[in-house]
């Protein structure tokens, strides 16, 4: 036993020449750029077009990028991987293929979900529905909960559910041609899988985003800009322009610490939304406005009951006051102070 403990000193003060190597799991280990810690997905395609920048593509270009059931699994699945197990990445970009970001969802699918059958009574169906909704909300929970940053490419269109992906990135590049859409008021739905909940904060024009999201209007990359929901947008209209744009930002970025990225983003993430600081500034703004009406009226008996017990002043700025008003004053005089 003391053998032992000597030999343990002397490697902890570096006596001995051998070195403790650690057991490392080879479960998940990358061993290069092309890592195989990701499978197949049928909405998604995963890839490192640079050195520590993973790349995840939606890829379903002849629906328009049409978010399914299918999708939101794997797009979960995927951010889940890059945050806990993928620990080569250290930036992601999210692009698209073909001619448009997102459609929104794919409401073929959503028309034959079970929560439509009208056989079944509304507190079932509203049930239902939470079980439909709840992986949709869970999927683009994990991008905003990604420890990696994550950067949106977005080029043509991108509507609905399209900008809820978006707002649960840390940053936004759009193309010249972009489009956006707050589109679920004109399919009778609301906007539940983040936007109303994320935008708040990622935008200062409370007014401007209601009325986006109440009229569904078409708007473009110089008014997301003036939003605050897109940081930048690419000279092209193609979709080659705002990648490279994203890629060439993401190459900075994982250049840096990782650690300190990653504490970054967190702290990042934490921070109260625009509204809300303004929300309680207001809000102590009126209370520090009732406080001193408070004490300035307070001072003002205070100084009343003062001339009326102590000195036996009956007028009060000039005004005489009545015989019953003094006596009261007189017989109250404790509670004046």
């Amino acid at each position: 036993m003391i053998v032992m403990f000597h030999q343990v000193l002397r490697m902890g003060l570096g006596l001995n020449r051998t070195r403790i190597v650690p057991m490392i799991s080879t479960k998940y280990k990358t061993t290069s750029a092309a890592d195989t810690v990701y499978p197949q997905f049928a909405t998604l395609s995963t890839s490192y077009p640079i050195p520590h920048v993973l790349e995840i593509r939606l890829n379903r270009p002849d629906k328009l990028n049409a978010m399914t059931q299918l999708f939101f699994k794997e797009c979960k699945t995927v951010f889940e991987a890059a945050s806990t197990i993928d620990h080569h990445a250290r930036c992601i970009i999210i692009t698209a293929a073909g001619p448009a970001f997102s459609a929104g969802l794919d409401l073929n699918e959503l028309t034959r979900a079970p929560p439509l059958r009208t056989d079944i009574d509304p507190a079932r169906r509203g049930l239902m529905w939470r079980n439909v909704i709840q992986p949709m909300q869970d999927a683009f929970s994990a991008i905003e909960k990604c420890t990696k940053p994550t950067i949106a490419a977005i080029h043509g269109h991108c509507i609905g559910a399209g900008i809820d992906l978006a707002s649960a990135c840390d940053i936004r590049h759009a193309s010249a041609c972009a489009k956006f859409s707050i589109k679920e008021v004109d399919v009778g739905m609301a906007a539940d899988l983040g936007t109303l909940q994320r935008m708040p904060k990622i935008c200062g024009n409370d007014s401007l985003l209601r009325e986006l999201v109440y009229t569904a209007r078409v708007f473009k990359p110089a008014e997301a800009v003036t939003l605050g929901m897109v940081s930048k947008v690419a000279e092209t209209n193609g979709p080659e322009g705002v990648r490279e744009q994203a890629l060439a930002l993401s190459s900075v970025i994982a250049a840096k610490s990782p650690t300190a990225v990653r504490m970054l983003k967190k702290g990042a993430s934490t921070t109260p939304p625009l509204s809300f600081l303004i929300q309680r500034s207001r809000a102590r703004e009126r209370e520090r406005k009732q406080r001193n009406a408070r004490n300035a009226s307070w001072k003002t008996r205070s100084n009343l009951c003062q001339r009326v017990l102590l000195w036996g002043d009956s007028t009060f700025d000039g005004n005489p006051l009545d015989t019953a008003s003094s006596i009261h004053l007189r017989a109250a005089g404790h509670s004046c102070f």
